[in-house]
């Protein structure tokens, strides 16, 4: 098993948590995010929410920094390539979340947080994956189908 270090501690430190997640250096040279610039591989998901957060706040605080505005409105293959290699390590693990956030399209996250709940009780062996998928169907029904059927 790989060694697990806390996402918010010093590359000093060598202490393991649980729920932690496994790092890796990535070689990247952005100092926005050195504690959690590295590969991220879910051991459990217990903070595994509070990861995914930290990417989208540091995603989009980069977004609307004001040299990447100006590479957006100016040079927009500029942009393009910066933003897709600013997390790399995220982008690769969560394409499907990183192109909604990288698109600006609004992400719900009440039902983000259902979803990632969902993923630490199926790992802790409080829901079956069937359980938090007809959950998660039901809801999403009930949110966005079901008034429309009329």
């Amino acid at each position: 098993m790989t060694e697990e270090k806390d996402i918010n501690t010093d590359s000093d430190s060598e202490e393991s948590k649980e729920g932690d997640v496994e790092e890796q250096d990535d070689g990247s040279d952005s100092d926005d995010f050195k504690n959690f610039g590295n590969k991220l591989k879910p051991k459990v998901y217990k903070n595994f929410k509070e990861i995914i957060h930290q990417y989208i706040k540091l995603i989009k605080d980069k977004m609307n920094s004001d040299e990447f505005i100006f590479l957006k409105r100016h040079h927009p293959q500029e942009y393009q390539d910066k933003i897709m290699n600013f997390v790399p390590e995220f982008r690769d693990q969560y394409p499907s979340l990183f192109q909604m956030i990288i698109s600006g399209v609004e992400i719900d996250m009440s039902i983000l947080d259902i979803f990632l709940n969902n993923l630490a009780d199926i790992d802790e062996g409080k829901k079956t994956l069937d359980d938090a998928r007809n959950e998660m169907g039901h809801m999403l029904h009930n949110k966005y189908v079901k008034d429309k059927l009329r």
